[in-house]
């Protein structure tokens, strides 16, 4: 018989609460269909039997939402480096933010929102704002455009610059700059 997991004991604990199961309550529930007092008393597939039970009582299991961030790094020269934003980064960023066409307030809130970075001031921000900033060009082309975007033809200047500098292998021998 497995005992019962961390995480079912904390699952338990949320549904009693969304549940507002009183502790009397909860307590009977546990001894009439379990014959124990704690839920810490109940094996895995008891407990797997209680969060079932709590589901048909209407306790609705949502996941956690996790921020994202990109998992890339920026190549760096020692371990205890920081580097200053240069004026080439902040360029790229300024182009990048005028291709997605954002007024600088919801560019700021989103660098805010996304990486809590209200001023770029190190090249590993630059890094994480530049990214950032091409995964939302590059999805908005997808989304309107469909996946092959990168091969289709364009009157913008600077939409054939990112294509010309971006572009995946795949596409690369079928553009049209």
């Amino acid at each position: 018989m497995q005992p019962i997991f961390k995480k079912q004991i904390q699952l338990i604990k949320i549904g009693q609460k969304q549940l507002s199961i009183d502790e009397g309550t909860y307590r009977e529930m546990l001894q009439s269909h379990f014959g124990v007092s704690s839920c810490t008393q109940l094996s895995k597939n008891q407990a797997d039997e209680l969060i079932t039970m709590l589901v048909g009582k209407g306790f609705q299991i949502t996941a956690k939402k996790k921020k994202r961030h990109p998992k890339k790094t920026i190549p760096r020269k020692g371990t205890n480096v920081i580097r200053l934003v240069n004026v080439n980064e902040m360029r790229k960023i300024e182009v990048l933010v005028d291709l997605v066409g954002w007024p600088s307030d919801a560019f700021k809130g989103w660098m805010i929102k996304k990486y809590g970075i209200s001023k770029i001031k190190t090249s590993h921000d630059a890094f994480l704002v530049i990214e950032g900033l091409k995964g939302v060009f590059e999805n908005r082309m997808k989304k309107k455009l469909g996946t092959d975007w990168w091969i289709k033809s364009f009157n913008e200047t600077n939409v054939r610059e990112y294509i010309k500098r971006h572009c995946p292998a795949k596409y690369r021998q079928k553009i049209a700059i």
